[in-house]
């Protein structure tokens, strides 16, 4: 029996089309939806606060995610490695986004088989190669195919290159993993060589930079597992594990936490494009990112520490609190020069038609006082009358006006 086991999720997401009828195109196509009975979500809130669970699993009266998966249970070689394609899960979240997990099951007495497999297969410029023509038959082209009858026009992968990993490997007792893990473990999260930074090889990380790393981003509770978050993966190293354990860590820990992390980073990534290439529209973003904020976004998920741990690890890994702030001030920021620069506009405009209006009344001052005192009585002709009632009454406005703005002694 091989000493070690991989179980990873791929994943990524594309933009759909949000008036089709997204149910019926995905359940034609040979996905089904996954629905929660109300003793599950009971259960489940039991652990997690009400609004996360009826996000994910509804029961509530806002948006719930909705879930299809496409069983595959196939296996196909990536290069050397055998790897089961598991099965393929669309989430399709708000605001038109469609997140997507693939599933992938390995065991192999070599770690090296894990890192190796997985960098070639999240990697997006590699599927057309012919190691990878399996996977993509059977893992990305279904995706592909979803995506168009979606309406999806830009690639399955709009955040950049390559896919984003949640990977678990374990192994049956302790003696199976070298002393020095914290080291493995930043093997196996950059998908890297297994032994090379061990051996301080030349093209591998430094070690000031591997501990720093480390330090910053591990997760360490219980003896027999760690974690490391990455902005690219999250991986999960440990032995003697239980299977309810590892069960957890696939369906609470991947499936809605870090499926979560991942729905609230692709959406600031893409807002952050929409602003930028449409900046008028910011006063409409700024709303619709404050609804965000306030529907699908939770300061606290569980009653539990652990949850709420590993919530933030992905948080500060994926840099997502430290965007939102950036994100949030900097639309906030051009609204209010946009704002601004309106309002002096309006003020200007105001301005001019105050000056119109001013002399449109003196005009008719003037007009009335002669109406009340001809000005052929008292002046030598009608016009010097005009002149005078308008010049007098101007001078007054002026001066009214200077004594107005003028500031009192107090405030000098």
């Amino acid at each position: 029996m091989p000493a070690f086991n991989n179980t990873a999720f791929l994943c990524a997401y594309f933009s759909f089309n949000e008036n089709a009828d997204t149910d019926s195109i995905l359940t034609s196509g040979g996905w089904t939806r996954v629905c929660h009975d109300k003793g599950s979500i009971e259960t489940y809130k039991q652990f997690y606060y009400p609004g996360f669970i009826e996000f994910f699993m509804g029961g509530g009266e806002g948006t719930e995610v909705g879930k299809y998966t496409k069983k595959i249970e196939e296996a196909i070689s990536v290069g050397d490695a055998n790897v089961i394609i598991k099965d393929i899960v669309i989430y399709m979240m708000p605001y038109g986004m469609a997140l997507y997990s693939i599933h992938t099951e390995q065991e192999s007495d070599n770690l090296d088989t894990f890192t190796l497999s997985l960098f070639k297969m999240r990697e997006m410029r590699r599927w057309n190669m012919e190691e990878l023509t399996n996977f993509h038959t059977k893992a990305i082209a279904p995706i592909e195919k979803t995506a168009l009858s979606l309406g999806c026009r830009s690639g399955i992968i709009e955040n950049g290159n390559k896919l984003k990993v949640f990977q678990i490997i374990t192994a049956p007792d302790k003696s199976h993993f070298d002393n020095d893990t914290d080291t493995l473990l930043f093997e196996l999260g950059t998908l890297g060589k297994v032994g090379g930074c061990s051996h301080d090889a030349p093209d591998s990380p430094s070690r000031s930079y591997i501990e720093r790393t480390v330090q910053g981003n591990r997760l360490s509770f219980f003896n027999n597992w760690k974690g490391l978050a990455l902005f690219d993966t999250f991986t999960i190293l440990g032995y003697d594990v239980k299977p309810w354990v590892r069960e957890t860590w696939a369906t609470d820990y991947f499936s809605m936490i870090y499926i979560h992390s991942l729905y609230c980073k692709f959406y600031l990534f893409k807002l952050n494009a929409r602003f930028r290439d449409n900046p008028r529209q910011g006063e409409v973003l700024e709303k619709e990112y404050h609804d965000f904020e306030r529907l699908y976004t939770f300061h606290r998920i569980s009653y539990n520490f652990l949850p709420d741990e590993i919530d933030k690890a992905i948080d500060k890994a994926l840099e997502i609190t430290e965007e939102k702030k950036l994100l949030a001030g900097y639309i906030s920021d051009y609204n209010k020069l946009h704002a601004e620069e309106s309002s002096k506009r309006l003020n200007r405009l105001l301005t001019f038609l105050a000056i119109v209006t001013v002399f449109s009344t003196i005009w008719d001052f003037a007009c009335m006082v002669n109406a009340l005192l001809p000005f052929n009585e008292y002046a030598a002709t009608v016009e010097n009358g005009f002149r005078i009632v308008v010049s007098l009454t101007l001078l007054t406005v002026v001066v009214a006006i200077i004594s107005m703005l003028k500031k009192p002694e107090k405030e000098r």
